[in-house]
């Protein structure tokens, strides 16, 4: 794989391509073609941009024109700001509202794992949160349910807000970078990134990024290795735009820490362990492999209808995976912490095969001085999924502050199964008035989808179930003036039902999906190249509970409520900052787990937590780099516990040279400069992870 990205790299940069289109640097430029505008984000401190992707639906827009929370944050997050081994959940930070948590993200309080992330507008493709980011030009972050927007069925179950990864494209400059990299005790990264455009006025882009990474991590015993090569090819011309992304993933990670769930016996809660140790066996390992393609065409046909197309394919097989389950914290008799833990190693295995398909159109019609979008789309995915019987390969004592070593079990692999699939299809509408010379916007939306999911059995498929149900939305803009503009808006999101189990007195009820109901109200300002934004938010999130005649029904209640600030862009000549704090709050209104527990704050789930991160460039050559993460105390198992909140300070600097007529650029980062130990708590769970000690990366990016 190695041989064949280095031998494709030299290939691409010895063919002189001449190059006119789409720039990706900084901020990226506006074509103004015959009829038809190409454009992209602008960024604000070199990390939050004001244009994004705003779903399927309405494509890219400037945030002072939508009636919600959007950012864009770009690839600088990822690969200067991120802790190494964790750049895509690190990097996302940077919003206050979204957090690390133990196995996925939380934004806004709610649990976002991988697979509710977009690439380039086409839902699904991803498994792992800790996906390289080499082949990423930005990230695309719509605030709170954004199901009717991104005019996606599979996407319904990210209430607290709508992310979209979008990659590289070939920019004006002919581009053949080398990237070397060294991380914490040994790990290593080497990646190219060229790009070319060609064909007449460049009308067509070639990007490609490769990338191959090896060893050790800080955490001892924890190994990382990966290689990718993603290919992105662009075509635009007078009246339509496309762009194919074709991708390849391998990773293994071995001795990958584990999170723990220290249960109920202990008198207090432990210390947090030093983050070099590791409490996974160095033999425990997975790896997976990631096979995919994203297609995206839109089509304008005249002044007035637009059609566009997206379809995407992913292949995903995870061979082999040893995990921990059960893990607990162990006490004496007295119920006090003697730093030993328990674990059960299991061995498992997965494979996952997706399509997805959606189209629509955009008709664009004006009333007299009423300007008017209507957006309509369809979209459908199949999921196949495959897996293999989990065994318990052994169960393992260990303490919590030693460099735990044990002897590896043999095993034998089982074979993978086809298990399940899933077939999800929707129908979307977005209409979108300006009013007053642009000065009120009103939108209005629908989207209804129907949910399939089947079990594979003895050769048969049986469908288990069938869900369906419509989510509205509505919301406002008012411009006071260009630069400041007050926005509203309520959005619903639904995840699919659920079958009554056999343990209950209703078992075998079909009961239907739970709406997630949210309303938002919020301010913008930008002033130049400083960008300001306000919101206020409150959603209600229905969930199942039990009655005590043992029914299992839909009448549970989380009631969400929070507010967030975020800013970015220069305070002075040589300064830029951005950064921003948020404020949630969870609780439980009507829940299975007791009366006693209602009104209290979900486990896991911090009140505060926020960044704030500069640059400043004493000279042209030189950049001063730093961030503050910091994420309050929560409460977990119930109230029983209560977890210590955490500053994480990064540290670094940039330095761009030349060498013999060779640009390069030189960083140098330390990522939890202080080495604070804390844990990383679970999103609405009892679970506790512990945190990554100092690590130190230093890298080297030279463009030839």
């Amino acid at each position: 794989m190695k041989k064949t990205a280095l031998a494709l790299s030299v290939a691409l940069w010895m063919v002189p391509w001449p190059g006119t289109a789409q720039a990706q640097e900084s901020r990226m430029d506006t074509y103004d073609l015959p009829e038809m505008v190409v454009s992209s984000s602008r960024y604000h401190g070199g990390i939050i941009g004001s244009t994004t992707a705003v779903g399927n639906m309405l494509g890219e827009k400037d945030t002072m024109d939508v009636p919600m929370n959007t950012k864009a944050v770009s690839k600088e997050a990822f690969t200067v700001f991120a802790m190494p081994g964790h750049e895509l959940e690190d990097g996302m930070t940077v919003i206050p509202t979204v957090r690390r948590s133990t196995s996925a993200l939380s934004v806004r309080g709610f649990y976002t794992p991988a697979s509710m992330l977009q690439i380039n507008g086409v839902p699904g493709m991803l498994e792992d949160l800790d996906i390289k980011t080499n082949f990423l030009e930005r990230v695309d972050v719509t605030s709170g349910p954004a199901i009717v927007y991104n005019g996606s069925s599979t996407a319904g179950r990210a209430g607290g807000g709508h992310i979209s990864l979008q990659s590289k494209r070939a920019g004006t400059t002919p581009l053949t970078a080398v990237d070397m990299r060294y991380a914490s005790a040994g790990n290593v990264t080497e990646g190219i990134d060229i790009g070319r455009r060609f064909g007449k006025n460049g009308a067509w882009g070639i990007r490609v990024n490769a990338l191959n990474q090896g060893g050790t991590l800080a955490r001892f015993g924890e190994k990382r290795e990966a290689r990718n090569l993603f290919i992105n090819i662009d075509h635009y011309d007078k009246h339509s735009r496309t762009n194919l992304l074709l991708g390849y993933e391998y990773k293994r990670v071995s001795g990958k820490t584990l999170y723990f769930a220290p249960g109920k016996n202990l008198n207090a809660l432990p210390a947090p362990p030093d983050g070099d140790a590791n409490m996974m066996p160095e033999w425990s390992y997975f790896q997976s492999t990631t096979k995919l393609a994203t297609l995206s065409h839109e089509q304008r046909f005249d002044a007035h209808w637009t059609a566009f197309f997206n379809a995407g394919v992913k292949s995903y097989e995870r061979p082999v995976s040893m995990s921990n389950s059960n893990t607990s914290l162990l006490a004496d008799g007295a119920g006090n912490f003697t730093g030993r833990f328990r674990e059960n190693v299991t061995l498992s295995a997965s494979k996952s095969l997706k399509h997805y398909l959606g189209a629509g159109v955009r008709v664009h019609h004006d009333f007299g001085e009423t300007k008017n979008e209507l957006v309509v789309g369809v979209d459908t995915a199949y999921v196949k999924n495959w897996s293999a019987s989990s065994k318990t390969l052994a169960t393992l004592v260990g303490n919590l502050y030693g460099q735990n070593r044990w002897a590896e079990p043999t095993y034998d692999r089982t074979p993978l199964r086809l298990s399940s699939k899933t077939v999800v299809s929707g129908l979307s509408a977005v209409d979108t008035l300006n009013l007053f010379g642009d000065k009120l916007l009103l939108t209005v939306g629908m989207h209804h989808h129907t949910y399939k999911p089947y079990t594979y059995n003895s050769g048969d498929w049986r469908q288990t179930a069938s869900y369906n149900a419509t989510c509205p939305t509505y919301g406002a803009v008012y411009k006071f003036t260009p630069q400041l503009v007050l926005y509203a808006n309520h959005a619903e999101t639904f995840d699919a039902g659920t079958v009554v189990g056999t343990r209950y007195a209703n078992a075998g009820e079909l009961l239907p999906p739970s709406k997630v109901k949210s309303d938002e109200l919020g301010l913008k300002y930008q002033n130049k190249d400083m960008i300001h934004t306000l919101a206020l938010f409150r959603s209600t999130n229905p969930s199942y509970l039990t009655t005590d005649d043992n029914y299992y029904v839909p009448l549970g209640e989380n009631l969400y409520r929070g507010a967030e600030y975020t800013f970015a862009g220069p305070i002075a000549k040589k300064w830029d900052v951005f950064g921003g704090i948020a404020y949630t709050r969870w609780t439980w209104v009507r829940t299975s787990y007791g009366k006693q527990y209602e009104g209290m704050t979900a486990n896991g789930i911090p009140k505060w937590n926020g960044s704030i991160g500069f640059t400043y460039k004493p000279n042209d050559a030189l950049s001063l780099l730093g961030r503050l993460v910091y994420v309050g105390s929560a409460q977990t198992e119930f109230g029983k516990y209560r977890v210590a909140g955490y500053a994480r300070f990064d540290f670094g600097a940039q330095y761009k040279t030349t060498i013999d007529h060779t640009p390069v650029t030189f960083t140098a980062m330390c990522y939890n400069l202080f080495n604070k130990r804390y844990w990383i708590t679970a999103n609405q769970g009892s679970q506790l992870l512990p945190a990554e000690s100092r690590t130190f990366m230093l890298g080297a990016h030279v463009e030839l």
